[in-house]
C-alpha cells in the first residue's frame, strides 16, 4: 500500500474519531501552553542575566587599614585599571585650590574649616581651599555631554553641558563621538558650572588661574595652575555646605592627567579616587593578587560587595533556574501523560490496525499514519497554545519576580522560542506515538483479528 494512502487515511481518522482526538488535543494544549510560558520565561531571564552581568560589575573597595597609609598614586590607579578581571573602571584625581582672581560660590573670608565629609578624599591643603579641581575621563565627559557619578555627589550625577568649545571632530551642539583618547589631548582644559561662570563672568575660551597647596617633606608648597575653559555644565541645585570647596558648583573639572601631573616627584597632596568593577565577584582573589604585584601596599584591604551584587543578579538567576527545572519536569510529565493517553487510544484501535495490516499495510506505514494523526493534532494545539502561553508568560514572570523582590522582566515570544516550543511538541508527540505503536505492531494481523473475534 502506498505511503500517501497511509497519510490520507490518518488525516481522515482525525475527523472520524473526534472525541478521542479532542481529549488528546486538550491534554496537548495544556502541556504546550505551559511549555510556552516556561520557555519564554527561561529565555527572557537568561538574556537578562547576561545583560545584568555585562552592565553591573562587582565594585571593589581599596580601604586603608590605618590613617598613616599612603594614598594610591595616579600611576598605580591606572596600572590597576588595566586588569583583565575588570568590567569597568572610573578614576578621578582631586585637589582643593583657591584663586586670587576668582571667587567661589559661598566663599567666606579667612581660612576654610578643615572638614572631610563622605568617603571622598579632597586632596591638598584644605585650610586655604575655596574650590576644587577634579580630573576624570574628560574625553567621555565631552563626548557624552554629562558628568559621570564619580565626579559628582550621587544626587547630582546627571549634570550635563550647556556649552562647549568647537573641535574639528566635536563641534558645539553636536554629540558626535570625539576621537579616541590620547595622553595630553586635553592638557590644561577644564569645564566649570554655570553658576560659577556667572559669578566670575566667565565664558568658553577664557583662561583662569588657580593655586593649590601640596606637600614636600612635610613642607607646604604653593603651586599655580593655568587652565582654559572649554565647557560649562549645568549647576547643581543650591544648598548650604560647611566649606565652599565641598559645593559641587565650585568643581573645576579637567582631565585626569592634568590634575594628577600637578604633583611632582617627591610631593603629595593630589588625591586619587578609583572605582573598579569586577566582571564577577569570584575574580576578587585574582584581582587582589595582580594589584599587589603592581605595588598596592599591605596597608590597604581589598574587598567587594558580593552581597550587593548577588541582590542585584541573584533573583534573575533564580528565576532562570526555576524556569529550567519547570521545563524539564513538564517535559517528563508531558511524555508520560501523552504516552499513556496514546496507549489507551491505540488499544481501542487494535482491530482497525489489524485490518490495515491484513490489507497489506506495513508496520512502518501504520506507525507513520498514527504519527501523522498525533502530529496534526499537536500542530493545531501548538497554534492555540502559543496564544494562551504568550498571554500567561508575563503575569507568571511578574509574580515570581515580585516574590523574589526583583524588578519585572519583559517576556516575549521570539521566533527562536516559537521554533523551540514547536520542536518540543513534535518530540513529545513522536515519543508518545513510538511507545504506543511499539505495543501494537509487535502483534501479527491474524492474531489481532482473532483476539477481536
Amino acid at each position: 500500500m502506498p505511503v500517501n494512502c497511509a497519510i490520507e487515511n490518518a488525516l481522515l481518522n482525525i475527523l472520524k474519531n473526534k472525541s478521542r482526538n479532542i481529549l488528546l488535543g486538550v491534554i496537548t494544549f495544556v502541556i504546550i501552553t505551559a511549555e510556552v510560558a516556561g520557555m519564554s520565561i527561561y529565555n527572557a531571564s537568561g538574556t537578562i542575566v547576561k545583560e545584568f552581568k555585562a552592565r553591573f560589575g562587582s565594585e571593589v573597595a581599596l580601604t586603608p587599614l590605618k590613617k598613616s597609609a599612603e594614598g594610591i598614586t595616579a600611576e598605580q590607579a591606572i596600572a590597576f585599571s588595566e586588569s583583565e578581571c575588570l568590567l569597568s573602571t572610573d578614576i578621578n584625581s582631586s585637589l582643593t585650590c583657591r584663586s586670587d582672581t576668582l571667587k567661589a560660590i559661598g566663599q567666606t573670608e579667612g581660612r576654610s574649616p578643615n572638614i572631610i565629609q563622605g568617603r571622598e578624599n579632597y586632596g591638598g591643603d584644605l585650610s586655604n581651599a575655596a574650590m576644587r579641581l577634579r580630573g576624570g575621563q574628560f574625553d567621555k565627559i565631552l563626548a557624552e555631554g554629562k558628568l559621570p557619578a564619580i565626579l559628582t555627589d550621587v544626587k547630582f550625577w546627571n549634570r550635563s553641558l550647556l556649552a562647549r568649545a568647537a573641535r574639528p571632530a566635536f563641534r558645539a551642539g553636536n554629540n558626535d563621538p570625539i576621537p579616541s583618547f590620547k595622553v595630553g589631548q586635553y592638557k590644561n582644559e577644564c569645564i566649570v558650572s554655570s553658576e560659577f561662570a556667572k559669578l566670575n563672568q566667565l565664558a568658553v575660551g577664557d583662561h583662569i588661574s588657580v593655586q593649590a597647596g601640596l606637600f614636600e617633606s612635610g613642607t607646604l608648597v604653593e603651586t599655580s595652575i593655568s587652565l582654559t575653559i572649554v565647557g560649562i555644565y549645568v549647576s547643581a541645585p543650591s544648598a548650604a555646605y560647611p566649606a565652599s570647596y565641598q559645593n559641587p558648583n565650585n568643581e573645576i573639572i579637567a582631565d585626569f592627567n592634568t590634575v594628577a601631573s600637578i604633583q611632582k616627584e617627591g610631593q603629595t597632596g593630589v588625591a586619587v579616587n578609583a572605582t573598579y568593577c569586577l566582571k564577577s565577584p569570584e575574580l576578587l582573589a585574582l584581582f587582589e593578587e595582580e594589584i599587589r604585584s603592581k605595588g598596592l601596599s599591605p596597608d590597604f584591604s581589598v574587598t567587594t560587595d558580593e552581597a550587593g551584587y548577588r541582590r542585584l543578579v541573584g533573583p534573575i538567576e533564580n528565576l532562570n533556574s526555576v524556569s529550567l527545572a519547570f521545563l524539564l519536569m513538564l517535559f517528563a510529565l508531558g511524555v508520560a501523560v501523552m504516552a499513556l493517553v496514546s496507549m489507551l487510544a491505540i488499544r481501542e484501535r487494535k482491530y482497525e490496525i489489524g485490518v490495515l495490516r491484513a490489507m497489506g499495510m506495513k508496520k512502518g506505514q501504520v506507525a507513520l499514519g498514527l504519527w501523522v494523526e498525533t502530529a496534526a493534532v499537536t500542530t493545531v494545539c501548538f497554534a492555540l497554545g502559543m496564544l494562551a502561553g504568550g498571554l500567561l508568560s508575563q503575569p507568571i514572570s511578574d509574580t515570581l519576580l515580585a516574590a523574589s523582590g526583583s524588578i519585572p522582566v519583559s517576556v516575549s515570544i521570539s521566533p527562536l522560542t516559537a521554533l523551540e516550543i514547536f520542536a518540543v511538541a513534535i518530540v513529545l508527540a513522536s515519543i508518545a506515538g513510538f511507545v504506543s505503536v511499539s505495543q501494537i505492531t509487535k502483534y501479527e494481523p491474524m492474531k489481532i483479528l482473532m483476539e477481536r473475534n
